[in-house]
C-alpha cells in the first residue's frame, strides 16, 4: 500500500486537507458573525421601539401642561 503513495498524491492530500480546514474555519466565523448581526438587529428594533415610547411620553406630558383645566 505504501508503494502507491507518491509525493504528488501526498501533496494533493495535504493541500486538500488544508483547504478544507480553512473553508470550515471561515464558515464557522461567518456563522458566528451572522448570529451577532441578528442580535444587533434585535437590539436596534428594541431601542427604536423604546425611543418611540419615550417620545410619546414626553408629548403626553407637554399636552397635560398646556391643556386648560376647569
Amino acid at each position: 500500500m505504501l508503494n502507491r503513495l507518491t509525493v504528488s498524491t501526498l501533496l494533493k492530500a495535504v493541500i486538500l486537507c488544508t483547504a478544507l480546514i480553512i473553508v470550515v474555519g471561515f464558515s464557522l466565523n461567518a456563522w458566528s458573525s451572522w448570529g451577532r448581526l441578528q442580535q444587533a438587529n434585535r437590539i436596534v428594533a428594541v431601542s427604536a421601539a423604546s425611543a418611540d415610547v419615550f417620545k410619546t411620553m414626553a408629548n403626553i406630558r407637554a399636552d397635560r401642561s398646556t391643556t386648560n383645566r376647569h
